[in-house]
C-alpha cells in the first residue's frame, strides 16, 4: 500500500479513537421536548442503579415525595419517577439523574416518557475549559487580528526567513500525497459531521470543524486574490507581491485547511486526552510538503497555519455550529439515528 493511500485510514483511526475514548453507548441522552409533566405521586419505591443520564432541559414540575430504597444521598436529581423496563421519564430537575432498571410503584402516576437516544458520546462536561481565549468575542478578535497581521508579517519576514527549498516531489513529499491528505480530511470531516449529527460532543466538534474549514477557505482565497504573491516555483524572489491573477502563493490554503480541521478537536479534548495534540502533525506535514514542492514560501505556510488555527478556535467557542444551525433538523440528529 502506498503512503498516500494510508492517509484516509490514518486520519480515520485518529478521529475514531478520539470518538471511542468518549464514545461508548453509556449513558444514553434523553431528548425530551415536553414542557410540563403532570405529576401526582405521593408514595412509592424506586430501585436505582449506578448508571446516569443527562437532561438537556429544565422543566417545571411538581416535586414528588418518593420513598427511595437503596439510596442514601439527598441529591435532588435522584427524584425521578419511572416506569418499567428501560423507559426513562423526565425529572423535575435539570442535570444528572438516575436511569432505573426495575419497576417503580406509585399510587397515581401521570407521566410522559422521554425519547432515549443512544448517542455515541459521554455527557458534556459541566464547564469545558477555555482554549487560549475565554469568550466568543475574544475568539472573533483573534480572527480579525490574525487576518489583518499575517499579510504584514509576510511582507516583513520575507526578507528574513523566506527562501526557496530544493525541489523534492518524491516519496512522502510527492504532490499526489499532499492532495490525498487534503481530500481525506475533507471526506472525514464531512462524513463524520453528517453521520454523528450535532447532539453528541464528538458530533458537535465535527460540525465546528466544518464551520472552521469553510470560513478558513473563504478567508484564504480572498487573501490570495488581494496579496497575489508568486510561488517559489514561479520566481526565486520571495518579495514578489501584488503580481495579479497569476499568483496565489499567500497564504497556504492547504495548511490552513489542516489547521482548521484539527484545532476544534484539540480545543475540545486536549485536557482529558493530551495525545490529541498529535493531530498537529497534519498541518506540519503539509507545510513541509508544500515548501518542498515549491508551492509556498515559509511565511505562506506559517500564515496559513495561523489563520486556520484562529478560525478553529472561533468555531470551537461558538457552541452552536453556524452551518448546522441553518440546516434542517435532521442534520442535528445525524444519519446514524436513521439506521
Amino acid at each position: 500500500m502506498k503512503w498516500g493511500q494510508t492517509l484516509p485510514i490514518a486520519i480515520g483511526c485518529v478521529v475514531v479513537t478520539c470518538a471511542w475514548a468518549h464514545g461508548t453507548p453509556h449513558p444514553p441522552h434523553l431528548n425530551c421536548e415536553m414542557t410540563r409533566i403532570p405529576l401526582a405521586c405521593h408514595s412509592g419505591t424506586l430501585n436505582f442503579p449506578a448508571r446516569e443520564a443527562v437532561f438537556s432541559r429544565s422543566h417545571p414540575a411538581l416535586s414528588p415525595s418518593i420513598i427511595r430504597s437503596g439510596l442514601a444521598d439527598a441529591n435532588p436529581f435522584n427524584h425521578l419517577v419511572a416506569g418499567t423496563r428501560d423507559v426513562a421519564y423526565e425529572s423535575p430537575f435539570a442535570g444528572t439523574v438516575t436511569r432505573p432498571h426495575g419497576k417503580a410503584s406509585c399510587s397515581n402516576q401521570s407521566l410522559k416518557p422521554c425519547r432515549i437516544q443512544n448517542v455515541w458520546t459521554r455527557p458534556d462536561p459541566v464547564d469545558n475549559p477555555p482554549f487560549l481565549v475565554h469568550s466568543p468575542k475574544q475568539a472573533r478578535h483573534l480572527v480579525e487580528w490574525t487576518v489583518a497581521l499575517t499579510p504584514l508579517f509576510a511582507l516583513g519576514a520575507s526578507y528574513v526567513i523566506d527562501h526557496r527549498l530544493a525541489l523534492d516531489n518524491t516519496g512522502i513529499w510527492a504532490r499526489s500525497n499532499s492532495l490525498d491528505l487534503e481530500h481525506a480530511v475533507m471526506a472525514v470531516e464531512g462524513v463524520g459531521a453528517l453521520w454523528l449529527g450535532g447532539h453528541s460532543r464528538i458530533g458537535r466538534t465535527f460540525w465546528q470543524a466544518v464551520d472552521s474549514s469553510v470560513f478558513t477557505a473563504i478567508t484564504t482565497q480572498a487573501l490570495k486574490y488581494v496579496i497575489s504573491r508568486e510561488r517559489p516555483i514561479q520566481s526565486p524572489n520571495p518579495h514578489d507581491f501584488f503580481q495579479g491573477r497569476c499568483c496565489e502563493s499567500f497564504p497556504s490554503g492547504e495548511v490552513a485547511l489542516q489547521a482548521s480541521f484539527v484545532t476544534p478537536f484539540i480545543a475540545e479534548y486536549y485536557q482529558r486526552d493530551p495525545w490529541i495534540w498529535a493531530l498537529e502533525a497534519l498541518p506540519l506535514y503539509d507545510a513541509e510538503a508544500r515548501m518542498k514542492e515549491q508551492g509556498h514560501w515559509q511565511t505562506d505556510v506559517i500564515s496559513g497555519f495561523a489563520i486556520g488555527t484562529a478560525w478553529g478556535i472561533y468555531a470551537h467557542e461558538e457552541k452552536q455550529p453556524f452551518i448546522l444551525s441553518v440546516l434542517p433538523g435532521g442534520f442535528m440528529i445525524g444519519l446514524h439515528e436513521s439506521f
